[in-house]
């Protein structure tokens, strides 16, 4: 990978959503590029599998999209170049993703929310806690800085550099930096860090 770029934002917290109360993760880098830059490279359909996977569907407000061997889900809301919300539908799970664009200090400030239902009791998030989401939406950001950086595709070099040493440091400390974003929360920090440690283990491909 040609940089190895931190996100500049994570948050966690629980709020409200569609009468409910929701965990919500939440990510912001700010890219000093032109805004309309980035806008292409996280919507477009020739852009999006150079940094993340390939998609196909209707990219527009009210259309269906489909990520290969990931996510589907329906294009809620689009504001040209600044907003766009969509459902998450993975493994008969159904969430939400906001991503906003905004200028700001000369910077154009990029910010992705991803809004879950998971309960007290759900397994997945007993096992993983926030890292799950946090360090998969953080490999995209990554994806995205290298891409936007070089204007090539840097998909199979990322697959490439997940397996070597610094690729594996990189996972765990993006495990570890939403293990103390938890602890921040009131998470005991012994389980924070357990769900760290299973969530590296995942993304290295170490999982039992």
């Amino acid at each position: 990978m040609q940089e190895i770029s931190e996100v500049d934002l994570r948050e966690y917290y629980k709020a409200p959503h569609e009468g409910k109360t929701c965990r919500i993760v939440r990510m912001g880098k700010a890219y000093q590029m032109d805004l309309n830059k980035i806008w292409d490279a996280i919507t477009q359909e020739n852009h999006i599998p150079n940094w993340f996977l390939p998609i196909s569907g209707d990219l527009t407000e009210g259309g269906n999209f489909d990520l290969v061997g990931n996510a589907s889900g329906k294009i809620l809301e689009c504001k040209v170049p600044f907003e766009f919300k969509i459902t998450w539908e993975f493994m008969g799970d159904v969430s939400w993703v906001a991503v906003k664009l905004k200028e700001e200090n000369n910077s154009a400030n990029l910010t992705l929310s991803h809004i879950m239902n998971y309960g007290e009791g759900d397994p997945f998030w007993a096992k993983y806690g926030p890292g799950a989401t946090g360090v998969g939406w953080g490999l995209c950001f990554l994806g995205l800085t290298n891409y936007l950086l070089t204007g090539t595709s840097v998909v199979e070099d990322g697959k490439t550099w997940l397996g070597t040493d610094e690729g594996g440091e990189y996972l765990k400390n993006e495990a570890e930096s939403w293990a103390k974003v938890h602890i921040a929360t009131g998470e005991d920090p012994e389980t924070a860090r357990n769900m760290a440690d299973e969530t590296y283990k995942f993304y290295a491909g170490l999982a039992g």
